[in-house]
């Protein structure tokens, strides 16, 4: 049985304390209240994004540096599962009456459900059904979920919420979106009806992904959309009938984003990796390059990570009968290939190794191919490097081979340092 709590026990949901400070709100885990949301001098607090010039410095990184701000969670560190677990709602309005079963509330009316937080001009509660009906200008919260709208209809005991023309924001993520319906089920996969998502910050849609449909599981951290298209600045670019992006740095198998671009030395250039993750400490990506007037690139990287013999990486690219390179210099192999070789490693904290080796097939290679993917691009040359280093307690030997493979016809290989 639904038990409510009368209507003033929760004044704290309004929003005050102008006076407070980011760093007093955020700090000691006390971020679990609404009057953060005053602290923030950004024109899209609603949306929980703080401009970069407010955050603390705790909580400056790459990320909000590059995308000038960041998304901060009112109710960070609360789990998700008290909305559910507890039954009692807390209100608050301006007005309020019973009808019958129903209670209703108007007027910058509110309830809360655990951690759940439900704010509209209108919250009615049916307690027979257990169901909540807001309307008017509505917040959904819950941990690292934020959900606006113009109405709303959540059922209490399993947590089903349902937000007509509405604004979506997960925080954790770094991303937001609009839908003309969102749907939550019980166990947290959220559907998304004729909606828009990007990781852009609020006011920059430099590019947004549209979809007829989405499922979105932020347990599993992934988003499958269906009649998809990608935007860049409004202009439609890319379609496909099925997608699976990642929302979070967990290692999955699958594609990788596609890179494409126009330019003299090869006309159209489109790349799609393919990522494989074939165990924590190792895995491998392979990308299929397509080079309008050289053919097709295949590019391979491998990654291992061992205790005991390091961390190594192993990088290359071949491209069987380059067309053009070979109407430019039909004396030499138009096969081009370049392979990398990086290790480092510590043994027993006394013996340390270094390899970094790199070579092409010809002078010409990394000028027309720009291979930055595989990390080999030199101006000049390109380092063939063995090292081994013996460290003692005061002292330290070293045994290196080192040498340069000229990438400058004008430039010979006469630099080397033999062991």
């Amino acid at each position: 049985m639904l038990c409510l709590a009368a209507l003033t026990l929760v004044p704290a949901l309004t929003l005050s304390a102008q006076d407070n400070k980011a760093t007093d709100c955020l700090a000691n885990g006390d971020d679990a209240n609404w009057q953060c949301e005053q602290v923030n001098p950004s024109a899209f607090e609603r949306l929980d994004w703080w401009p970069l010039e407010a955050l603390p410095a705790a909580l400056i990184n790459r990320e909000c540096i590059n995308c000038g701000g960041r998304y901060i969670d009112p109710l960070a560190g609360f789990s998700a599962s008290r909305a559910n677990s507890d039954t009692t709602i807390n209100a608050d309005a301006d007005s309020s009456w019973m009808k019958g079963n129903e209670v209703i509330l108007i007027g910058k009316a509110s309830a809360v459900q655990g951690e759940r937080h439900m704010r509209a001009n209108k919250v009615v509660i049916d307690r027979e059904d257990e169901a909540t009906i807001l309307s008017g200008n509505i917040t959904l919260r819950e941990p690292g979920v934020l959900l606006l709208g113009e109405s709303a209809q959540v059922w209490s005991q399993t947590g089903e919420a349902s937000v007509f023309n509405g604004e979506f924001i997960f925080h954790d993520e770094h991303m937001r979106g609009t839908a003309d319906i969102l749907e939550r089920e019980p166990n947290g996969l959220i559907h998304v009806h004729n909606g828009k998502l990007t990781y852009c910050a609020p006011g920059n849609n430099d590019w947004m992904i549209l979809s007829d449909d989405m499922d979105i599981d932020l347990e599993e951290g992934l988003a499958t959309l269906y009649d998809a298209q990608l935007e860049m600045e409004g202009v439609p670019v890319f379609y496909t009938p099925w997608l699976r992006i990642p929302l979070d740095d967990r290692r999955r198998s699958g594609f990788l984003w596609p890179s494409w671009g126009n330019d003299d030395s090869g006309g159209l250039d489109v790349n799609v990796p393919l990522y494989l993750n074939l165990a924590p400490n190792y895995d491998a990506t392979y990308t299929p390059r397509y080079i309008e007037e050289r053919g097709l690139d295949h590019q391979l990287q491998l990654r291992y990570l061992n205790p005991v013999v390091g961390d190594w990486f192993a990088g290359g690219a071949y491209l069987p009968d380059d067309d053009k390179f070979n109407s430019q210099k039909p004396e030499d192999s138009s096969d081009r290939w370049l392979a990398v070789l990086r290790q480092n490693g510590l043994f027993n904290q006394r013996w340390r190794s270094r390899i970094d080796y790199s070579k092409a097939s010809d002078v010409d290679y990394i000028q027309d191919l720009e291979t930055a993917n595989i990390d080999a691009v030199r101006t000049t040359n390109l380092l063939q490097l063995g090292q081994l280093d013996y460290l003692g307690d005061n002292w330290l030997t070293t045994v290196r081979a080192e040498r340069y493979q000229s990438l400058a016809d004008d430039i010979s290989n006469k630099y080397e340092i033999l062991p």
